[in-house]
């Protein structure tokens, strides 16, 4: 083989190889940020993957709509082979949430308070833009996410403790996911935020006690709606040593 021969076959090599290797890079860049319930893994634990049902379709559209937004959501079901429930992706240039079809309770017609609260937890990480970029913290983003979980099920009206039943337990931080405890305080942040938001567009400003005998982190607290300048505000009052109520942060 001459040297002009030798030169176009190692040039013919050199586009393949550049080839192949963008296309791997584009592969790896659209799986890359994949926000998952529980600890993160990907597509490859996904078995059986196929249509969701209709009832996560129409949860999924109800949670667009209660914050002003189109449902452009590919949301499916698989069979997880890893005991995580849900996860956000991007594929294909499109916004996937993907569940665990054995983990949702969809066929009875039916979802408890936990499921809508994972569901509308992947819809937080697409809205804060957590599966387009790798520069928000691990931890960070999955609070964030937890806040916009609170925030949708106060605006679907659960209450202040159905709302944290998807983190029920205890259990600490691990390298991508903060612990039990604070995740339950971004939920009840995102709860009290839509409440009081609630309450701002019914126009109603009366001090008053929403509701006693709540629990937040060991402490006896109710749940107090306030007036300040003319503005509702809900907020927790938790008993102190000496039998005193204070206002808390979540």
């Amino acid at each position: 083989m001459d040297s002009y021969h030798l030169y176009l076959v190692l040039f013919g090599w050199l586009i393949l190889l550049a080839t192949v290797t963008g296309h791997a890079a584009a592969r790896a860049e659209e799986h890359r940020h994949i926000c998952a319930f529980k600890e993160a893994h990907g597509w490859a634990n996904v078995e059986h993957e196929g249509p969701a049902a209709p009832e996560a379709n129409a949860v999924i559209s109800r949670m667009a709509e209660a914050v002003g937004i189109r449902q452009n959501f590919v949301v499916t079901a698989g069979d997880f082979t890893v005991s995580w429930r849900a996860f956000a992706a991007l594929r294909n240039g499109r916004r996937h949430i993907v569940y665990d079809r054995k983990d949702f309770s969809w066929a009875d017609g039916t979802a408890s308070y936990s499921d809508l609260g994972i569901m509308a937890h992947e819809v937080g990480h697409h809205l804060a833009a957590h599966t387009y970029s790798s520069e928000f913290p691990a931890h960070e983003r999955e609070l964030e996410a937890d806040h916009f979980a609170g925030f949708i099920l106060a605006k679907f009206g659960a209450g202040i403790v159905e709302s944290q039943e998807m983190f029920k337990g205890e259990w600490p931080a691990s390298k991508t996911h903060p612990g039990s405890k604070d995740r339950r305080s971004a939920v009840r942040r995102g709860w009290l935020s839509a409440r009081t938001e609630i309450l701002r567009q019914a126009s109603m400003c009366t001090a008053r006690i929403e509701a006693r005998d709540i629990v937040v982190e060991g402490r006896s607290c109710i749940l107090v709606q306030t007036c300040e300048a003319k503005k509702p505000r809900v907020r927790f009052a938790c008993r102190e040593n000496n039998g005193d109520f204070e206002f808390v942060d979540p």
